[in-house]
């Protein structure tokens, strides 16, 4: 079982964790606190970023300590942030939600409610196709993340 630690959440499953760390929102931080981690932790395989300053500073402790292709990152980030990590390969790959489509999806739902409308376990959304309902957890699912590497990266601005 691959060693994992992580910077801002508090489980993952699949892995053996070996410490949570919250850095804050701060990116210098969590760079600072994915080198400590590194340092303490010589097995370590790899860090989840799970949020957008989180997963730079993870990656950017991995370039800065030399550990590209040892250490290994993940987690969900922003383009602009993680684009130097990627092209670098202290980071293959990383997920985010579309804001676009997220904040579509939203608009369309507030507009349902305050219609007076229920969602369907399946609702056909303009734009977006269909999205499922999950009405135990009260939760619209707008789908799969996107997924950016090394070849899509460039498509994308924010």
């Amino acid at each position: 079982m691959p060693f994992f630690a992580a910077v801002g959440v508090s489980r993952n499953p699949g892995v053996k964790l070996v410490a949570v760390v919250y850095s804050g929102e701060d990116q210098a931080k969590a760079v600072a606190d994915s080198r400590d981690l590194i340092t303490a932790h010589p097995n370590l395989k790899g860090i989840l970023g799970q949020c957008t300053t989180s997963r730079p500073g993870a990656a950017q402790a991995v370039t800065e300590l030399k550990k590209i292709g040892k250490v290994f990152v993940t987690g969900v980030a922003l383009p602009s942030g993680m684009k130097p990590y990627i092209e670098n390969g202290a980071s293959k790959s990383f997920v985010l939600w579309d804001p676009g489509k997220l904040g579509y999806l939203t608009v369309w739902a507030g507009a349902q409610l305050a219609a007076g409308k229920e969602f369907q376990a399946e609702n056909d959304v303009p734009g977006l196709g269909k999205i499922a309902y999950d009405a135990g957890k009260k939760m619209l699912l707008l789908g799969p993340p996107t997924t950016f590497t090394k070849a899509n990266i460039d498509q994308y601005k924010f």
